[in-house]
């Protein structure tokens, strides 16, 4: 439809109607629902995981799985006595606080860890808040501060990690730890280690979402512009 309708004498009518509002297009989430589905699922699962990390005391296992330690406790079941040096035969099954004088850097893990779950959850909560928001600035200013969340989340979870395990490995061949005496003792990693790294893969991927719908805000913005004129 002409945005200008002439009159009887020839001319053109600047006070016409414009063209019905109706023919414009429908631009619709500049986010795709697949980017928010996978953004929502893997932030979700990797909150999941660090709750489940963060609480577990399985970060380390030793002597044939009778022995194991988290961030904050270790434990030993039954059969323990009979693997254990004989000056410890009356240990106890059970669990009991890590001491603090060898093993304070867990203090520091539990530190990072929290900061990495609370981060990913409000970082995830943001990204929810973002896909509703219509208005193109808004979107972008939920989509960037959630972005910086979830890359804090991710660089939290991973220092836990590398503190835990440095620090870990040199307590064990300088100090006896927990009922042993004998740094050489058999360690390996325990599933909470290896949760909370696989954590960090979906942190990285859920922030890699987020990023990339940040991206498609200016080329929308450039669409409706292109569509108002």
């Amino acid at each position: 439809m002409p945005a200008d309708v002439a009159n009887g004498d020839g001319e053109t009518n600047p006070k016409a109607p414009l063209a019905n509002i109706d023919d414009e297009e429908d631009i619709g989430d500049p986010v795709p629902a697949n980017v928010q589905a996978v953004l929502s699922l893997t932030g979700f699962v990797a909150a999941v995981m660090l709750a489940m990390g963060l609480t577990s005391s399985e970060w380390v296992i030793a002597v044939d799985g009778f022995y194991w330690q988290g961030i904050f406790v270790y434990c030993a079941s039954e059969g323990f006595n009979e693997t254990l040096i004989p000056h410890e035969d009356d240990f106890v099954a059970g669990c009991r606080r890590i001491d603090l004088e060898n093993q304070g850097y867990t203090m520091v893990v539990a530190l990072l860890a929290s900061v990495s779950l609370s981060t990913n959850i409000f970082g995830l909560m943001l990204a929810f808040l973002g896909s509703w928001v219509r208005d193109i600035e808004s979107k972008r200013k939920v989509y960037k501060l959630s972005l910086y969340l979830l890359i804090t989340a991710v660089v939290s979870n991973l220092l836990s990690l590398l503190v835990y395990g440095g620090c870990f490995g040199e307590v064990i061949e300088t100090d006896p730890l927990g009922p042993f005496t004998e740094p050489e003792d058999d360690w390996e990693l325990g599933w909470s280690m290896e949760i909370n790294l696989t954590s960090a893969v979906f942190q990285i991927i859920t922030t890699l979402a987020v990023a990339y719908s940040l991206l498609l805000l200016p080329i929308i913005e450039e669409v409706e512009v292109d569509v108002e004129e």
